[in-house]
């Protein structure tokens, strides 16, 4: 059964146990991530953009995010276009 992305269930459940991807080089990170107040500032200025079902599914996939970044030791407020596309590819079904 091919993976699903966020809406689809399966992907979610796998966030924590991702692949590695070694292609692109970590952006240098200094701490584990946790909710810095720079972080949850980010963060809480994005989730504004949005409101209703849009901000819930958004919230919803944003630890999923985090834990994507956490686990290839990017710092989720310095990952650049290639890091970017490389996470969107990875949510999308195969």
């Amino acid at each position: 059964m091919a993976a699903r992305g966020p809406r689809g269930g399966r992907r979610r459940a796998q966030c924590l146990g991702m692949m590695n991807f070694t292609e692109t080089p970590s952006v240098p990170f200094d701490h584990p991530v946790p909710f810095t107040d720079q972080l949850r500032l980010a963060a809480a200025a994005y989730l504004a953009r949005f409101t209703g079902p849009s901000r819930e599914h958004t919230q919803s996939d944003l630890p999923c995010y985090l834990a994507w970044c956490a686990g290839r030791g990017l710092d989720p407020l310095a990952v650049r276009r290639p890091h970017l596309e490389l996470y969107i590819r990875w949510m999308l079904p195969n």
